[in-house]
């Protein structure tokens, strides 16, 4: 769990320094914006186009707020103060905790979802990427 717990946090470090944001921004993009984005258009593709035209300017009013680093700072401490509650609930550290949440719990059933969805050659391709992320994640 910790390995996993680590690359992601390096990942998710590296993209928010080459998108110029913050980490605990970066955070807020994913898993406040980005995630349930994914599922709104997972449930309903019918509407897809208006769920865009809704959270695109959220994302961007979000982005070009001036207090967007302090807005993020609060909002990611929510996020933790959600994830050491469950700590209780798990029996276990914040590395574990968030591991589960954040990785299984959250993104983990939108690959589910698309995997049941999917045509060979693309789950060819998810099989790939797979296969290279356990592979970095061994050599690691």
């Amino acid at each position: 769990m910790e390995s996993i717990y680590w690359n992601i946090v390096h990942f998710l470090e590296n993209i928010s320094s080459l998108l110029g944001v913050s980490y605990k921004t970066l955070n807020i993009y994913i898993y406040c914006f980005f995630i349930p984005l994914c599922y709104i258009i997972y449930l309903n593709k019918k509407y897809f186009k208006y769920y865009l035209l809704v959270f695109i300017p959220m994302i961007s009013i979000y982005h070009f707020l001036p207090s967007r680093e302090h807005n993020s700072i609060v909002i990611y401490q929510k996020l933790l103060d959600f994830i050491h509650y469950w700590e209780r609930v798990f029996n276990s550290n914040y590395i574990v905790t968030s591991t589960i949440i954040c990785v299984f719990l959250v993104p983990v059933p939108l690959f589910l979802i698309d995997l049941y969805k999917m045509r060979k050659t693309r789950l060819i391709i998810w099989g790939v990427l797979i296969l290279i992320y356990l592979l970095l994640l061994v050599c690691y």
